[in-house]
C-alpha cells in the first residue's frame, strides 16, 4: 500500500489523547497513513478532546459494538482500492 491504514481503539479520553499525539508526531516525520479511530462509545468522550481528536482523525467510528460490519466493510473497501 503507498500509505498504510493505521488502526486505533478508543476506550476512553486517556487513549484518544494517547491516539492524538500519535498522530501529531506522525505528522511531524512526515508519515504518510489513513487512519481509522474505533471509540468504544464515542458519546463518553469529553466533548473537548473530541473536538481536537475530529481535527486530525481520518476516518471515525463512534462505536464498536454498532458498527461492526461498516468497519469490515470500510477496512476491505481501502484495502481493495490500494492494491
Amino acid at each position: 500500500m503507498l500509505k498504510p491504514i493505521y488502526l486505533f481503539a478508543i476506550p476512553n479520553d486517556s487513549k484518544c489523547k494517547d491516539v492524538m499525539i500519535s498522530m501529531y508526531q506522525f505528522e511531524r516525520w512526515n508519515i504518510k497513513y489513513n487512519s481509522v479511530s474505533i471509540f468504544d462509545d464515542q458519546e463518553t468522550i469529553n466533548r473537548r478532546v473530541l473536538a481536537k481528536f475530529s481535527d486530525i482523525g481520518e476516518k471515525q467510528f463512534s462505536s464498536l459494538s454498532y458498527n461492526k460490519n461498516r468497519i469490515k466493510n470500510y477496512l476491505h473497501e481501502q484495502i481493495k482500492n490500494a492494491n
